[in-house]
């Protein structure tokens, strides 16, 4: 494979090993600032709200949609011990002693407001493997929860209602003969 770069000043192609790179002009030090900027604000427009915990518990950094979720309950968590934070929140208490889970509903209620959040932990390892935190991750799954609620509902209407018909044909059926 050939890799080539592209002089901006030069109509010249150069192959890509032969490049200078002590002659690049990159600022590592203000391009580090725009990588570390560019990831703050992916993460604060996910669209899944984001909890970051340390090994003990600690939180650590909240996205805009996690603090959207939560509500003000939140607002000043950073530093916090999560059982702190959470204490309203059952459902999260009771995953917040793993360090990895999958695909846990989550209801979230605040106020009159029910939401349903699949969530998703999962282990934050530095390099030597060792496990330094934990991220928690809450998709809203609220309208599908929502769907599946009203199956079921209905599913019951319909078998209640076919008990009823049941009923009704054997008891026309006795009164017939």
């Amino acid at each position: 494979m050939n890799l080539t770069w592209l002089h901006p000043n030069r109509k010249n192609v150069l192959p890509l090993a032969k490049r200078n790179l002590a002659t690049s002009r990159f600022s590592f030090g203000r391009d580090r600032r725009i990588v570390a900027l560019a990831r703050r604000s992916l993460v604060d427009r996910m669209i899944d709200g984001l909890v970051v915990l340390d090994s003990r518990n600690l939180v650590l950094d909240i996205n805009s949609m996690a603090r959207k979720i939560f509500g003000n309950t939140i607002l000043r968590a950073a530093g916090q011990q999560a059982e702190v934070v959470f204490h309203s929140f059952p459902d999260v208490l009771d995953n917040l002693r793993h360090q990895s889970r999958k695909n846990q509903d989550v209801h979230i209620r605040i106020g009159e407001d029910d939401h349903y959040y699949l969530m998703n932990i999962n282990p934050l390892m530095d390099r030597r493997g060792r496990t330094v935190g934990k991220m928690m991750v809450f998709q809203d799954i609220t309208p599908l929860k929502i769907t599946e609620i009203k199956l079921v509902e209905a599913k019951a209407r319909a078998e209640q209602a076919d008990n009823l018909k049941t009923a009704f044909l054997a008891n026309m059926s006795h009164e017939i003969r």
